[in-house]
């Protein structure tokens, strides 16, 4: 049995080792001495998020060095990736975000929730409720602070009426729920998640176009309500209620409004930073698709989700929400120094290396090679709508033991490269495989959301409550993404 230590190194070795094989072999039928340059300098990559023998975000670094030294790439256009039109809808909305952190509005937000009268101290109220409030922060928040902030509240109020783990089955799907109901509402926008934003990034590098934040919505967020609608009921088949919390809480409802009203009243800093976000969803989802009918495509570029996210970012930094008692002067909604804190800087490397990667995959043809693959396991008879069922359940599958950036590299190249062969909408198919990837929730390395849910959940939760709620999930899924997707397809993209 090796120790940890030894994985560790054995992970470290295995990339640099497979990269050198490969390019010491002769060309794979199919593929020339760049496309084995393009695999070399992949599997290692691939190796080293899947095995991660360092961070994500380092792995994400080293992506640079590893397609210089496979000369596939050089590292001046490697780095042009940071400063992709994704990368800057991330950095100005993580700011925006930030404010909602710094402000408090989070936590209000929760505790607001679960402390309506419609909740009535009843039990499976309390759990929709908890479900939905947790779906819809996810929409536009990425879902790790999000998972964090619900399942703590969940295993703090167990901790404070004494209930121990495997005592309440109502704790045990609260805490399931913060990182099923994470994953879910990511789908919805592409703030949800960075699978999301490096699918767009890799999608519009493969295929040359744009997928626009309107665009995404248009699909994830019914694809996010159907699955939502979905997620309760399996928890409450998989974990019945214990005959104790069937009809009452298991824990004082007053616990919920006394953490609510502590928050004290709404300040204005919170005011500031919904107005912005706002705002900003507005400037993102509703204003680009009016433009072409009133005639006033010319400002498209004033309404690009980049450009949007960066200037109510900035506006942030020049509203003042109170005065320093010490100098007399303003203090505004958001410094540089909040910012720095709020940016998500490893999920930019991350959505750099992928985009980097699905570049080196159709340089190298590596794309074309792979789904030829594929259409050997599937066969070329299959209709598009089977073709493109089978792809966004089969990356969703792959996600659940591999890494959602290793799977979005590999399966939205040769889902654009197999639309040829199968005749499905290129664009539609691969965002849908994006959102296929986030329904990983099978095990804690399926998704960081389950990994946090667990370590969260104070041991109210085992590693065998998700596989088999994960595999359901994935398959409601699907059916729910190509339920909206293929008659939508035509229309959005």
């Amino acid at each position: 049995m090796l120790s940890s230590k030894q994985r560790q190194i054995l992970a470290l070795v295995s990339g640099p080792l497979a990269a050198v094989v490969l390019l010491c072999l002769e060309p794979f039928p199919g593929l020339d001495e760049n496309g084995m340059k393009a695999l070399a300098g992949a599997a290692w990559f691939l190796l080293w998020l899947v095995f991660e023998p360092v961070s994500l975000a380092v792995t994400s670094l080293w992506a640079v060095i590893i397609f210089s030294l496979t000369g596939i790439s050089s590292p001046t256009a490697a780095f042009s990736f940071f400063g992709s039109p994704t990368n800057m809808l991330l950095f100005g909305a993580t700011m925006i975000l930030g404010a909602w952190q710094e402000s408090n509005f989070m936590q209000r937000y929760s505790f607001s929730a679960l402390s309506m009268k419609f909740i009535h101290g009843r039990t499976k109220r309390l759990l929709f409720v908890y479900a939905a409030a947790c779906t819809l922060l996810s929409f536009i928040t990425p879902n790790i602070p999000v998972v964090i902030l619900f399942c703590t509240l969940a295993a703090s109020a167990a901790r404070t009426f004494s209930i121990e783990p495997g005592q309440s089955n109502a704790v045990r799907i609260m805490c399931i729920l913060s990182g099923l109901c994470a994953n879910i509402g990511g789908i919805a926008t592409p703030l949800g998640g960075a699978p999301n934003l490096a699918t767009i990034a890799i999608t519009g590098k493969v295929l040359d176009c744009s997928v626009e934040f309107w665009q995404w919505a248009a699909f994830g967020i019914p694809v996010s309500l159907i699955i939502f609608g979905m997620v309760l009921p399996v928890c409450l088949r998989l974990f019945p209620l214990k005959d104790f919390e069937r009809d009452t809480m298991p824990f004082d409802p007053a616990f919920l409004k006394k953490r609510h009203e502590e928050l004290g009243p709404v300040s204005r800093f919170e005011y500031v930073s919904v107005i912005v976000m706002g705002l900003a969803l507005i400037f993102w989802v509703v204003i680009p698709p009016l433009l072409a009918p009133l005639g006033l495509k010319r400002f498209a570029p004033l309404t690009a989700a980049p450009f949007v996210a960066a200037g109510f970012a900035a506006l942030l930094t020049v509203i003042p929400v109170g005065t320093d008692k010490r100098t007399g002067r303003f203090v505004f909604a958001m410094n540089w120094q909040q910012a720095q804190k709020n940016i998500l800087w490893s999920v930019l490397l991350i959505i750099m290396a992928s985009t980097l990667l699905g570049e080196v995959l159709v340089k190298g043809g590596i794309d074309k090679w792979l789904a030829n693959g594929i259409t050997a396991l599937l066969g070329d008879s299959l209709s598009p709508f089977w073709a493109w069922t089978a792809l966004v359940f089969l990356s969703g599958f792959v996600s659940q033991f591999a890494s959602n950036t290793g799977t979005i590299t590999l399966f939205v190249p040769i889902t654009a490269a197999l639309a040829s062969v199968y005749g499905y909408n290129a664009v539609a198919a691969c965002v849908t495989v994006g959102m296929s990837v986030n329904l990983a929730s099978m095990f804690p390395f399926s998704a960081a959301t389950i990994a946090v849910a667990m370590d969260s959940a104070e041991g109210h939760v085992r590693a065998m409550d998700f596989p088999l709620s994960g595999i359901i999930m994935l398959v409601l899924g699907t059916a729910a993404i190509m339920a909206v997707a293929w008659p939508l397809e035509s229309i959005v993209f």
